[in-house]
């Protein structure tokens, strides 16, 4: 192929160097009727003329030359890198599915459409609100409650406000739909990640939530259920031999009799002053807000009792439902 090549060269430089020149010098002097004058200045226009093509030639092939040699520098560079990723493949160590932690389970799971929030405060061991006043409920999992107007704080549900409000609150969450956007309760449903920590899990995990899965939303209940089963046996959290001595962590079945319609609350109701059908340590004040309140109690005092219905916006029941769900 070089000789071809080497061949063919030399046929051009011959041609350019030798046989057009002369042609176009014989066809000046044999075929035209110019003066002498003109045929010699017509003679040194040629052999310049062909002298600069035949130097741009030999630029151009040196330029092609070392495009070549470029070209096939990195190729080779490129063989070489490819070369070594194989034998970094070959001698990597391969880890299994079985031998992850399951918090590093937890982490691959997060999707990368999940969204990221700050969480502004926590309400319970299992639902936190955002800095955007969004309310999210946890997936998948159910804390003891602690402010429930219906229920009385149950056995370690303390604990695990106070175990989720370590991990997350002020902070950076990442959180991940399953199915289902929202609760009947208009909170968002999701699973929560800070870091590598897969909340949800940890919480069952250690004790702090008993798995609680609610279809459609069902991707983790396997996980979710065997991190039970896990704290069960370890005793961890609640179920620990001396969590719940005087308390159980079933749910209070409150009294089905219905409370008294107060009637419509006087003009002292709004300028903060004692009802006169008021008992106990507060006093009817529709314009508080639900955070002026000093705890759900009084917010439910303020319904039920006063009347002030702006703090049941639907009707449920349940007076400053963002914070006391």
């Amino acid at each position: 192929m070089s000789q071809k090549s080497s061949t063919i060269a030399i046929l051009e430089a011959l041609i350019m160097i030798i046989f057009l020149p002369i042609t176009l010098i014989w066809i000046v002097w044999k075929r035209t009727d110019w003066k002498k004058t003109n045929k010699w200045i017509a003679t040194a226009v040629v052999v310049v003329v062909f002298l600069l093509i035949l130097a741009a030639s030999g630029e151009n092939k040196d330029s092609e030359n070392n495009g070549s040699v470029a070209v096939d520098s990195q190729v080779e560079v490129v063989q070489q890198s490819e070369e070594k990723q194989n034998d970094a493949d070959l001698v990597a160590p391969v880890v299994s599915d079985t031998q992850k932690s399951p918090d590093d389970q937890g982490a691959e799971t997060q999707k990368a459409e999940g969204e990221i929030h700050t969480v502004s405060h926590v309400v319970d061991g299992d639902t936190i609100k955002l800095e955007n006043g969004k309310v999210v409920r946890y997936i998948g999992i159910d804390t003891p409650e602690t402010v429930d107007p219906r229920k009385p704080v149950q056995c370690f549900g303390a604990e695990a406000s106070a175990k989720n409000k370590q991990l997350i609150e002020g902070k950076e969450v990442r959180l991940v739909k399953d199915v289902s956007e929202t609760d009947k309760y208009g909170r968002i449903l999701r699973y929560v990640y800070i870091g590598d920590t897969f909340v949800n899990d940890y919480l069952v995990r250690n004790g702090y939530a008993h798995s609680s899965t609610y279809p459609p939303d069902v991707k983790f209940q396997d996980q979710f259920k065997k991190a039970e089963e896990e704290a069960r046996i370890n005793k961890r959290g609640l179920w620990a031999d001396d969590a719940c001595k005087t308390e159980t962590t079933t749910p209070t079945t409150t009294s089905t009799t219905p409370m008294p319609i107060p009637v419509a609350p006087t003009t002292s109701n709004t300028s903060g002053s004692s009802n006169s059908g008021a008992t106990g340590a507060y006093s009817c004040n529709c314009s508080k807000t639900c955070p002026e309140m000093i705890s759900c109690a009084e917010a439910q005092y303020q319904l039920n009792t006063c009347g002030c219905t702006r703090r049941d916006a639907d009707h449920d029941g349940i007076a400053c439902d963002a914070d006391c769900q």
